[in-house]
């Protein structure tokens, strides 16, 4: 997944208290997109193409990395690719 940058990407970023999470935490949401991997994509070396890769898009949430421990089993990632738009 990659982060969808634009003019003014900043102001694109939604706060979202969640108070019921570790007596009080913010979240972060922004647009991004997810991009399909090809079974080629896959394997440890591939053949560089140069297309584009085809996306769709996602909402993206960023919790503060302390609070990670404390939730169910799902994704993480800690650094996000740009995807200028």
């Amino acid at each position: 997944m990659a982060l969808k940058l634009g003019p003014k990407s900043s102001a694109q970023f939604q706060e979202e208290i969640q108070k019921e999470l570790l007596g009080g935490i913010i979240l972060l949401r922004h647009a991004g997109a997810a991009y399909g991997e090809s079974a080629e994509h896959s394997l440890l070396y591939f053949r560089y193409s140069g297309e584009p890769r085809k996306s769709r898009p996602v909402s993206l949430t960023f919790i503060p990395y302390y609070a990670w421990a404390n939730r169910t089993a799902t994704p993480m990632q800690v650094w996000t690719p740009i995807a200028q738009t």
